[in-house]
């Protein structure tokens, strides 16, 4: 069963190089809620509960490529994001994604899809793969 994310939540932003081609992927989260006991602040003894977010899961992905507006690889990268994004909503983790991608002879990820799930699978800063 697929599970949509809230209207609003947080992202994170990541720009990488895969084979020459600077990309821009945007990893949106679920927020769970995660709520704490406070003292209230008329002294009386009081207490309410305080709101304080904590960013879970990813739940979708956006990809964009520098300079490549209106070509066939930025809709193709539209495209997996989309189908990223359900695959994630629906249940499928993202260490299983990372297992089934496209791989070269050395293990890396043969593709930016594969890139960027390894990216959030393995929860690394940015790199220069290798060509």
């Amino acid at each position: 069963m697929r599970t949509k994310p809230p209207n609003r939540r947080p992202c994170e932003n990541i720009e990488f190089v895969f084979n020459g081609h600077t990309i821009i992927g945007t990893i949106g989260k679920y927020v769970d809620a995660d709520f704490r006991w406070m003292r209230g602040s008329d002294n009386c003894g009081y207490y309410y509960a305080e709101f304080e977010p904590v960013v879970g899961e990813p739940c979708e992905v956006f990809f964009s490529k520098r300079g490549g507006s209106g070509t066939d690889m930025e809709s193709l990268l539209y495209d997996q994001g989309v189908s990223l994004s359900i695959a994630l909503q629906s249940g499928t983790s993202i260490e299983d994604i990372s297992k089934s991608v496209c791989r070269t002879e050395n293990g890396m990820a043969g593709s930016v899809v594969g890139a960027m799930v390894d990216l959030i699978a393995n929860e690394r800063k940015p790199f220069e793969l290798p060509r």
